[in-house]
């Protein structure tokens, strides 16, 4: 029997912020973060994905400011460390309806994980998304 081939996967890193592990790399000139509120932003980078043979993006939430540090949210804020931050879900809708290969992976609350677990238990009952 032959050996099958190994595959590596290639996935990219994103978060619906200005930024979210490269602190105040938004300040850099060449920049384009201070657009993650734009859908122009992340079709672009969609499509910069796929040209770029990426297998998929995955796009990290959070709940709350981090404020641990100094005992304060104003260097996490000042920083813009992960903060503001969007739900992911219409980033994603835009980003498929241009892209053909590209997967979407994303992190949702869990009042979101209730809804979608019923509406995938609804699929595979009858194949229907209501």
């Amino acid at each position: 029997m032959a050996e099958q081939k190994k595959r590596i996967v290639v996935n990219a890193f994103e978060m619906t912020c200005i930024g979210h592990q490269s602190f105040d790399l938004w300040r850099h000139p060449r920049s384009r973060a201070t657009e993650y509120n734009t859908i122009k932003y992340w079709t672009d980078l969609a499509k910069t994905l796929e040209r770029g043979l990426f297998d998929a993006v995955f796009i990290a939430d959070v709940v709350g400011i981090y404020d641990v540090y100094k005992n304060s949210a104003a260097p996490a804020i000042e920083g813009a460390a992960q903060v503001p931050v969007n739900d992911p879900a219409t980033q994603i809708s835009a980003m498929a309806a241009v892209t053909e290969h590209l997967g979407y992976h994303a992190l949702a609350t869990p009042a979101v994980q209730r809804e979608c677990a019923q509406e995938a238990a609804n699929f595979l009952q009858d194949g229907s998304v209501r």
